[in-house]
């Protein structure tokens, strides 16, 4: 049996909020208006992170703010900054010219926002490393005649109108920086739109309609922002609501760290080899496990050919299972930790070369099994994936003593990953903000 006598962490990640420099609040309601009652669910909330930095409200880590209900602190993840667009395309007639350098420049009056004589369906396309809700453009050469714009993405079969756009930019028209707002769309789809090779999240502004043009409006920086804040709800009965308030302002931090929301689609990091499991590894997260997609493919953790951790069983009986895979054959395979359905958990999966064992908190339990390396296989680590987890806190890789588990999580060994979530931050896993 794997002895976890000491479980060594460098930080504190449950210390009071303290709100006592907050200069602002803002107070915010979750309404369940559906059918039936929810449980355990993330619920954003449309705020713009730029709007509040640039307004000095908050700081750009977003460290002095905090979510509570009443005096009880509750996992948040605040909106992201502005972020530059990941590709920029024109589209005159059946000609795709790529602008994506310009876009993620300062240089003025260098994107063509519309042909010199535009005709119904030329448009420019922006491609966002994840979905989003606010496209900012910065116009310095505002357009002058008669069109109509509307804003579209693609949802993996069509490009599709957003819903609710607000285009403070009125088509180009208006001088300045300002935004195009919309309703976050659940189905937003990856694509690499001609033009240009980015996989990305691609909208476009699309001519509906044109009459005539005197001024070709022209523009430069392109950023946007996902507009959303999240927070988390454990129940909310049918017709019923929750109150929160939202503290920010001021120079102190409030918090220490930021926790995280997946998704449904998870968090990817790049494989690496200074991060792989050997006979001695440790691997950890800490959060609010999420029971209502349980299966075979809800995973807290998967490196495929090298080691998972599935949550099965149903919402009510979750069960963790373990498998470990090391050359062709698989071994360290368990089925029997069930687990309790609510309050955050911390799952850990550990070896000291001889032994190992995945162990669960809060009454969850221990399952041990035979110690196995893994390989470097080349392939990348997935974490909460088809809403395995609600949130984070953290989640922790690295090479550990034996039975002594001090989890590395210092950002220089996350520096290859790439989140699909929480591009806001930008350095590795955003462990350190």
């Amino acid at each position: 049996m794997l002895a976890f006598s000491v479980f060594a962490t460098d930080r504190l990640l449950h210390a009071q909020t303290d709100l006592s420099t907050a200069l602002y609040t803002i107070r915010a309601t979750a309404t369940n208006s559906a059918a039936t009652d929810l449980n355990d669910v993330d619920v954003p909330f449309a705020i713009s992170g730029g709007e509040l930095i640039s307004g000095n409200f908050i700081k750009t880590t977003a460290l002095n703010t905090a979510v509570q209900q009443g005096a009880t602190d509750i996992p948040n993840m605040p909106p992201s900054g502005r972020i530059q667009v990941e590709g920029a395309v024109q589209k005159v007639g059946n000609v795709y010219t790529e602008y994506t350098t310009e876009a993620q420049s300062d240089t003025t009056n260098d994107l063509p926002l519309l042909g010199v004589a535009p005709s119904v369906n030329d448009a420019w396309f922006f491609g966002c490393d994840n979905p989003c809700r606010i496209f900012n453009q910065e116009i310095d050469t505002a357009g002058v005649g008669t069109w109509t714009i509307v804003y579209e993405y693609w949802n993996g079969s069509d490009w599709t109108e957003l819903s609710n756009v607000q285009d403070l930019t009125t088509g180009f028209t208006v001088l300045g920086a300002n935004s195009t707002t919309w309703d976050m769309p659940t189905d937003w789809a990856t694509l690499a739109v001609t033009g240009s090779a980015v996989n990305s999240y691609w909208g476009r502004a699309r001519v509906n309609a044109f009459t005539s043009i005197s001024t070709q409006p022209l523009g430069s920086r392109q950023r946007y922002e996902n507009g959303q804040w999240w927070t988390w709800v454990e129940t909310l009965p049918v017709e019923n609501q929750e109150q929160y308030t939202i503290a920010l302002g001021g120079t102190t931090d409030f918090t220490t760290y930021h926790q995280t929301f997946p998704g449904t689609t998870g968090i990817i990091t790049g494989d690496a080899a200074g991060i792989e499991l050997g006979n001695a590894y440790s691997l950890a997260m800490e959060g609010r496990l999420d029971f209502s997609n349980a299966g075979p493919s809800t995973y807290v953790v998967n490196k495929t050919g090298a080691y998972t951790i599935n949550v099965t069983g149903s919402a009510v009986n979750p069960v963790l299972e373990t498998t470990i895979t090391g050359g062709a054959t698989v071994t360290g395979e368990n089925t029997g930790i069930t687990i309790p359905d609510t309050g955050t958990q911390t799952v850990i999966m550990g070896a000291d070369g001889n032994s190992a064992a995945t162990w669960v908190s809060d009454g969850g339990g221990m399952v041990s099994y035979p110690v196995q390396t893994i390989t470097n296989n080349g392939n990348n680590i997935t974490w909460a994936s088809n809403s395995g987890t609600n949130y984070f806190d953290w989640i922790r890789l690295g090479v550990a003593a034996a039975t002594v588990f001090n989890f590395d999580d210092t950002q220089a060994e996350f520096a290859t990953g790439t989140l699909t979530n929480t591009t806001a931050y930008t350095a590795g896993l955003g462990l350190s903000n």
